[in-house]
């Protein structure tokens, strides 16, 4: 990494490191501070440092498929991050993948700028709702109770959500005037969530619903909906050894 700066490089603003030979955090990115894109995807990378809160002007992080969980809570001094992605997949008994994700941080909402998040875990939910500017959001397990609300005038600008293994969710309310830009819906793996939920029909822009590997319960339920019609696509499907399986409706 010295070679930037040997080459005067220290003003990049865009650094993909992805598939690089990397196992730990190159201390000469720090040194980057006018660094808006910063990529190490798809390496041995297993821990970022307190001191990325330097690099005050980043858009985007990528950290999807290396080996972190948890983020300093420096992360929170960038305050005009836009994108951050922190997930990988897993492998489950046999062929079977799991996502993990990263542990949401206490202030999380605090990064007003940020439009798109993936994967979080624990339970950051409430405080999500009013972030400004978020657009797209990806949450697993990241939510441990019985029922789940979305507020009036919550998530005004989100345009895609995805709620993931929400193991002891039973009920979804969506208030009216809560997502009003939502575009596309994604339900998976929430096995106690016996029925479509509460005020969907209300998302006047939702194009897209999908609903993977829910409940038998769940699935008869929607089908004796005949409010869903202003939906473009439905999909309902299953994860299966080969790969995801699944039709519309």
């Amino acid at each position: 990494m010295s070679i930037f700066f040997n080459n005067g490089l220290r003003f990049l603003k865009v650094l993909d490191c992805r598939e690089a030979p990397l196992n730990t955090f190159p201390k000469e990115i720090l040194k980057l501070y006018n660094l808006r894109y910063l990529s190490l995807r798809d390496t041995n990378v297993s821990s970022i440092p307190k001191s990325i809160g330097k690099l005050q002007k980043l858009n985007t992080v990528d950290l999807r498929y290396i080996n972190v969980t948890e983020l300093p809570a420096e992360i929170l001094q960038l305050k005009q991050l836009r994108q951050l992605l922190v997930y990988r997949y897993v492998h489950r008994f046999t062929t079977s993948l799991e996502v993990v994700g990263f542990k949401a941080l206490r202030g999380l909402e605090t990064l007003s700028s940020l439009q798109s998040l993936c994967f979080i875990e624990v339970d950051p939910f409430e405080c999500l709702q009013a972030l400004p500017n978020l657009v797209h959001i990806e949450l697993v397990e990241a939510y441990d109770g019985e029922t789940l609300c979305f507020k009036a005038d919550g998530f005004k600008m989100l345009k895609v959500l995805l709620l993931g293994k929400f193991d002891r969710l039973k009920r979804v309310t969506i208030e009216r005037g809560t997502m009003s830009s939502l575009e596309k819906l994604m339900l998976r793996d929430c096995k106690l969530l016996d029925e479509v939920p509460t005020g969907i029909e209300c998302l006047s822009n939702l194009k897209d619903l999908e609903f993977i590997d829910m409940s038998n319960e769940f699935l008869m339920k929607l089908n004796q909906r005949t409010d869903l019609l202003h939906i473009s696509t439905i999909f309902v499907g299953y994860e299966a050894d080969w790969g995801m399986d699944g039709y519309l409706i």
